[in-house]
């Protein structure tokens, strides 16, 4: 029914919609606790585990779905970061570009190497190098291989060029608006590029389905660092942002073919993480809430978008983040993976659930009646006003 109403939501509102909390809004989960930390990293889905990769450690661990449990496996040759990854075909995971780092002379070199890691053996290979060196970009599937999308060069100019990667060589792919800092999605047979950097942030929208590179409506204000989710009625809700001069609480949903301005954010971020739960409202949560401070807190508390327009505060993050990697699993919980929070990077892999927290389940040792008293014992009188050696009173 839920669903049903957000797919029924009007274009434009009535009148503006008042924020309302409820306590008791979902709840948070700690599903396990990565090894190592990992921030400017990827979290890659392959099948029924999540890999996970990227900072200043060559380390590389895999969340188990199925165990919820999280697993070592072959470390990189050496650590990268701003990299993109994303699974071929064939189930295996590739690698590519980002920044390498050198421990021991701690040198940060932008790349155009890949790797690809193999599953079924746990080892990984090198795969020829992109065109280009390219940081900060995306690295999507497409039909018969995956395509690495803007970014930017060695010199740290904006890419709008594309190449494609079928498992065995780089080919040139369509060309879109240079731009890095971007959100990319899944939508309607190929993916949907929102938002970014080109110098200052923009708001161009653009759909790449196979060669065809198609404009949607802009997005009003322009922005980067935002999160873009596509909702299971069709539409597109885009969260936050960074315009350039602040960071904004600002919310727009793509409606038949238009952008219309929705209620705003009860508090303003960037960087965030944000996914569609079990019954078809958004939750939101953590992000930076002013541009690129080292020293700024994330964001504690966590919103819910309702299907009638308004945001109501949830149960907060136990650990708060930004930059964290976000998936939607199969049951409609989100789980973010990793991020970091002035500095120090988050281990902890939680996940959320809009539904009620589980009672506690007492123990049999919580429900068994108390042994009867043994009649031949005499127990002493308690000491009157507590325990012995407190004053009385305590």
């Amino acid at each position: 029914m839920l669903q049903l109403l957000l797919a029924c939501t009007p274009a434009e509102p009535e009148a503006p919609l008042e924020q309302e909390k409820s306590e008791a809004e979902g709840h948070w989960v700690k599903l396990d606790t990565l090894a190592f930390g990992h921030k400017d990293h990827t979290a890659t889905r392959l099948g029924e585990q999540i890999v996970v990769l990227g900072g200043f450690s060559d380390k590389v661990e895999r969340i188990d779905l199925g165990a919820e449990k999280v697993r070592a496996v072959a470390s990189l040759p050496a650590p990268r970061m701003d990299h993109a990854a994303a699974g071929l075909p064939d189930g295996r995971l590739l690698v590519a570009g980002g920044t390498v780092y050198d421990r021991e002379t701690r040198e940060r070199t932008p790349s155009d190497s890949a790797l690809i890691w193999d599953p079924e053996s746990d080892a990984w290979s090198e795969a020829p190098p992109m065109s280009t060196v390219r940081t900060d970009f995306a690295l999507v599937a497409v039909e018969g291989g995956v395509l690495a999308i803007g970014g930017l060069d060695a010199e740290g100019a904006v890419l709008g060029t594309t190449e494609r990667f079928d498992g065995q060589a780089w080919t040139s792919g369509p060309a879109v608006t240079p731009r890095h800092g971007f959100d990319i999605d899944a939508y309607e047979g190929g993916w949907l590029i929102t938002g970014g950097r080109n110098g200052n942030p923009v708001g161009l929208v653009e759909h790449l389905v196979g060669d065809e590179v198609r404009s949607l409506p802009a997005l009003s204000p322009p922005r980067a660092d935002h999160v873009l989710t596509v909702l299971s009625d069709g539409s597109l809700l885009v969260t936050g942002g960074d315009d350039g001069a602040a960071v904004i609480a600002d919310v727009d949903q793509f409606v038949d073919g238009a952008w219309f301005a929705r209620t705003p954010m009860s508090f303003p971020r960037a960087q965030h993480g944000a996914g569609q739960v079990e019954d078809g409202r958004v939750v939101v949560f953590g992000g930076r809430p002013v541009p690129d401070s080292p020293d700024a807190l994330p964001v504690r508390e966590v919103e819910i978008y309702e299907a009638d327009g308004a945001w109501r505060l949830a149960n907060r993050q136990v650990q708060a983040r930004y930059e964290g990697v976000v998936h939607t699993l199969d049951d409609g919980r989100v789980m973010i993976v990793g991020g970091h929070s002035r500095g120090k990077v988050i281990n902890e892999i939680s996940v959320y659930s809009s539904k009620p927290k589980p009672p506690r389940v007492k123990q049999p040792e919580d429900t068994a009646p108390p042994d009867p008293p043994d009649e031949d014992v005499v127990h002493p009188p308690e000491p009157p006003g507590g325990p012995p050696g407190l004053p009385p009173g305590i």
